[in-house]
């Protein structure tokens, strides 16, 4: 590897080699959490790479590519080790904030952290986001999710109003109410509020 730098890339990183050189380029404007994983997960390019082979990795579709699904697992091996992982959640509570202790030990974002945990911990929740934009929540982003539930999950009518009866109240339990493949569900959730985000931890199947 010869250098890393950042750049103004619409994909989150990209693996370069030309002419003997191998670079890392890497979209500038993403978090500092988020550019260790995908330095990390271009090292995972670098490692299938066929020796002085020539080319530009751009980034696919995660999870639709056995390349990339190889990168992130990479990634998260070589970021959260299993020994380590196992190590700092000994006898703790599978919860947000154990989840926090893996992601601020490590440096890697909330994400990451459940997506390791769940492969390597036996975890079964999965960590969804949302947004708000005045009264109402907006489903951003999921983590973790079991096979077969790429998008299926949606807010429900009264998710909204959850939420908002929760703001600012720490770490709730609650049964969570969805919308799974557009049937209105509640599930088991721990969920956290707070300054117009919300995220949970919750148990889908």
């Amino acid at each position: 590897m010869d250098s890393i730098s950042d750049r103004p890339l619409l994909e989150d990183g990209r693996l370069e080699r030309y002419e003997g050189s191998t670079s890392i380029l890497v979209r500038s404007d993403i978090s500092p959490k988020r550019r260790r994983f995908t330095i990390a997960h271009e090292l995972g390019h670098l490692l299938l790479m066929a020796p002085n082979s020539e080319f530009v990795a751009a980034r696919h579709i995660i999870g639709k590519d056995v390349e990339e699904r190889f990168c992130e697992d990479f990634a998260g091996a070589l970021l959260l080790p299993a020994w380590w992982v196992k190590e700092t959640i000994h006898d703790r509570p599978r919860t947000l904030h154990t989840l926090r202790v893996i992601a601020g030990r490590s440096n890697t974002s909330l994400a990451a952290s459940c997506v390791r945990m769940k492969k390597i911990s036996g975890w079964q929740s999965t960590l969804l986001c949302w947004n708000r934009h005045e009264s109402n929540w907006h489903f951003q982003w999921a983590a973790g999710l079991p096979n077969g539930f790429e998008g299926r999950i949606r807010s429900s009518d009264h998710t909204s109003a959850i939420l908002n009866s929760h703001d600012m109240s720490g770490d709730v339990d609650i049964e969570l109410p969805l919308r799974i493949s557009g049937t209105e569900k509640r599930v088991p959730a721990q969920v956290s509020v707070r300054h117009g985000s919300a995220i949970a931890l919750a148990v889908l199947i």
